[in-house]
C-alpha cells in the first residue's frame, strides 16, 4: 500500500507540472557558460560571429541581451560579487563591468590566447586558463596579468581554487595542483583523457566531468587532494561537460552528445551523497548542455547551443526512499532508448547486487500498463523491451522497485 501511495505521489507531480528542469527562451545566440550570482540574478555568454551576453533578473523565467561589445567569442563567465563581473574567450579577449553588467571596458590581459575559464578568489585575486597550457593571474582585480608557467604542453579546460594559494587546472590527459598560488605544479595521477570540468569542495576533496563522445564520460572523485581519482558514476557513461555541487553532499553533472546516433541530446545527472551514487534528471532537450551553476539550493540554470533550462526544485524527484533510511538505492535507472518512440524502446537497468526488483509501465492516470519484470536478477546490467504497438500516443512512466527505492521516468510514444 504505502508503494502504491509512493508511485500514485510521483506520477501525480509529474503530470501536474512538477517539471524538474524546464526549458527556457534563448534571446540571444550559442551559449557556452553560465554563471549565477545569486537565485535570480545569473548570466549567460556565448556567441556565434560575434560574442553575446544575456542576463536575467528572475532566476532565469526571462532573458535580455545585453549589446554586443565585442566580436570575440565569450567562452567563460564569472563574478566576484554583485556589481563585478568580468567575461573572456576568444584571442585572449576580457571584459570587466564594475555596475552589474550594465558598462563593460577591455581588460589587457597579455595573451591571444583562447580563454576558457575565469575565476576570481575575491575582488583582488584571480586566475584564468585556457589554450595552449595558458594560465594567468591578476592580484589586483584585473589591471594587470602575468603569465604563470604551467610543465604542461596541452590545452586547459577548467581551473577551480579553494584560496589563493591552493588551485587545481585540468586538460588533455593532465592535472595539476599548486599550493603557493601557482608559482609551482605538482603532477596528479589524473590518467584519464578528456577532462572537462573540475570542482573542488575543499583543499582534498573535488570532482572532474569527463567529455568523450567515444569512450565515455562520467565523474570522478579525489578525497586527497588530487592524488588519487575513482570513477563514481558506475553505468552512466554518457559525456558530460559541466558540473557544479551546491554543498558538500548535493552536486550536479551536465553534458550529452553533439551529433547522432546519440544526440544532439541533453542530460543532468545529481548526486545527493557526496558523488557516491548518481541519477538521471527529467532532461529530453535538443541540445548538448555545456555549464551548470546553482545560485541556490534549489535554483539552477543549464545551458548550451541555443539550449537554456532552469529548475526552481533541484532537479526535482528522480526516485523516493519508502523506508525513510539514509541508504542509496541499489540500482540505477536509465532513460529509454529510442525516446520518444514509435513502436518498441529499450528501457536498461544496472543492479549493484542480486535483487528482488519490479519493473512497471503505467499511463498518466495511474494504471498499470504492462509488468515487464517481477523477479530476482543479478547483480549487473539489464536490458528489457517495452512493446507498445497497441497503445494510443501519449506520455507513458515507468518504474523500477525494490524494497527500500523507487525510481520513475517518463516515455513518450509518439508514431
Amino acid at each position: 500500500m504505502k508503494l502504491s501511495f509512493t508511485l500514485l505521489l510521483m506520477l501525480s507531480m509529474a503530470s501536474s507540472g512538477f517539471a524538474q528542469w524546464v526549458q527556457q527562451t534563448n534571446p540571444g545566440s550559442s551559449l557556452n557558460d553560465v554563471f549565477m550570482v545569486d537565485e535570480n540574478i545569473a548570466y549567460a555568454v556565448g556567441g556565434v560571429s560575434e560574442g553575446t551576453m544575456i542576463k536575467t533578473t528572475n532566476g532565469g523565467a526571462t532573458w535580455q541581451v545585453i549589446p554586443s561589445f565585442t566580436n570575440a567569442i565569450l567562452h567563460c563567465v564569472h563574478f566576484s560579487d554583485a556589481d563585478t563581473g568580468y567575461v573572456a574567450g576568444q584571442f585572449g579577449t576580457m571584459f570587466k563591468t564594475t555596475d552589474g553588467g550594465v558598462n563593460w571596458s577591455q581588460v589587457q590581459t597579455g595573451t591571444t590566447k583562447l580563454i576558457v575559464d575565469i575565476e576570481f578568489l575575491d575582488a583582488n585575486t584571480g586566475f584564468a586558463c585556457g589554450s595552449s597550457s595558458m594560465v594567468i593571474k591578476t592580484t589586483n582585480g584585473g589591471l594587470n596579468w602575468e603569465n604563470i608557467d604551467v610543465p604542461v604542453s596541452s590545452s586547459l579546460s577548467s581551473l577551480d581554487f579553494t584560496d589563493v594559494d591552493t588551485g587545481f587546472i585540468i586538460g588533455g590527459p593532465f592535472s595539476y595542483k599548486t599550493t603557493d598560488g601557482g608559482l609551482s605544479w605538482q603532477e596528479m595521477t589524473f590518467q584519464y583523457t578528456s577532462p572537462s570540468d573540475i570542482f573542488m569542495i575543499d583543499g582534498q576533496t573535488g570532482f572532474v566531468s569527463r567529455y568523450n563522445s567515444t569512450e565515455g564520460g562520467g565523474v570522478f572523485k579525489t578525497i586527497d587532494g588530487g592524488n588519487t581519482w575513482t570513477l563514481y558514476t558506475g553505468s552512466i557513461s554518457e559525456p558530460l561537460s559541466g558540473i557544479f555541487f551546491t554543498s558538500a553532499s548535493t552536486g550536479y553533472a551536465c553534458g550529452g552528445y553533439y551529433s547522432p546516433p546519440n544526440g544532439p541530446s541533453s542530460y543532468i545527472i545529481k548526486t545527493t551523497n557526496g558523488g557516491e551514487s548518481w541519477f538521471e534528471q527529467d532532461t529530453q532537450f535538443g541540445f548538448n548542455l555545456l555549464s551548470i551553476y546553482f545560485g541556490s539550493e534549489l535554483n539552477g540554470i543549464a545551458v548550451g547551443g541555443n539550449l537554456i533550462a532552469r529548475t526552481v526544485n533541484g532537479g526535482g524527484v528522480t526516485g523516493i526512499n519508502t523506508n525513510n533510511s539514509p541508504v542509496s538505492p541499489g540500482f540505477h535507472l536509465s532513460q529509454n532508448n529510442p525516446n520518444p518512440f514509435h513502436s518498441t524502446t529499450t528501457i536498461k537497468f544496472t543492479l549493484r547486487n542480486k535483487s528482488m526488483i519490479k519493473l512497471e509501465v503505467f499511463n498518466t492516470h495511474g494504471k498499470k500498463i504492462a509488468t515487464l519484470a517481477n523477479s530476482v536478477l543479478e547483480a549487473g546490467e539489464h536490458k528489457l523491451d517495452f512493446d507498445a504497438r497497441h497503445l494510443p500516443n501519449g506520455i507513458y512512466y515507468y518504474y523500477l522497485s525494490d524494497d527500500s527505492f523507487v525510481e520513475i521516468r517518463k516515455m513518450v510514444l509518439l508514431r
